[in-house]
């Protein structure tokens, strides 16, 4: 009986490994991905203080006249 238990926890353990295995090629991938938002965030950030910027200055022109 154990010998049978132990049989079919063996099995689950080895199809459980062979679903969930890592696939090299897709984890490049999702980095590449992971960069490029990164990046794309970065960008967004400065242009949003820019705009921040440009409101401001848009502001005091407007209070002056």
């Amino acid at each position: 009986m154990l010998v049978g238990i132990g049989t079919i926890g063996m099995l689950t353990s080895a199809l459980t490994n062979f679903f969930v295995k890592d696939n090299p090629d897709e984890q490049i991938k999702l980095d590449k991905l992971q960069d490029e938002l990164s990046s794309q965030r970065i960008l967004l950030e400065k242009q949003s203080k820019k705009i921040e910027e440009l409101h401001k200055m848009i502001q005091d022109l407007i209070e002056k006249t």
